[in-house]
């Protein structure tokens, strides 16, 4: 299957948007200022498509495979695989 490229570049984001939802770069405490809380505030709710979209963005392609003749047990157990470790 050929890779689509404005679904690697918004995965490409994803990935970002993850590590800074973990990370939290500007996380705010008292000592921080005005601007710092509204940095936080906004990276965070604009990051949180990263979850969603690799979930929606997996069962896409997992369609694509089963309409495209592929068995669905063993699609099923391929993907399981490679995800549960």
């Amino acid at each position: 299957m050929n890779r689509i490229s404005s679904v690697d570049t918004i995965r490409l984001l994803a990935i970002i948007s993850v590590i800074a939802i973990h990370t939290r770069p500007f996380s705010y405490n008292e000592d921080s200022g005005e601007l710092y809380y509204y940095l936080d505030i906004f990276i965070n709710q604009m990051a949180r498509f990263a979850v969603p979209f690799f979930f929606v963005i997996s069962g896409y392609f997992w369609g694509v495979k089963i309409r495209n003749g592929a068995d669905i047990i063993s699609t099923t157990k391929n993907m399981i695989n490679r995800i549960y470790p």
